[in-house]
């Protein structure tokens, strides 16, 4: 019973990555490195800013 679960949930979740592929997988890492990117450089602004006022 178990090992067909954990053979239902491996099925699935090669169907969702091979739906993330096909649906543009690397547009959507650029998109999180971008993004995290950003989130990156609002903190350093942060951090200067931060020690700017002291």
């Amino acid at each position: 019973m178990e090992r067909r679960w954990r053979h239902w949930g491996c099925s699935t979740w090669i169907c969702l990555t091979n739906a993330l592929h096909c649906t543009g997988f690397k547009r959507t890492l650029a998109h999180l490195e971008v993004t995290q990117r950003k989130s990156l450089w609002l903190e350093n602004q942060r951090v200067q800013s931060r020690s700017a006022s002291t």
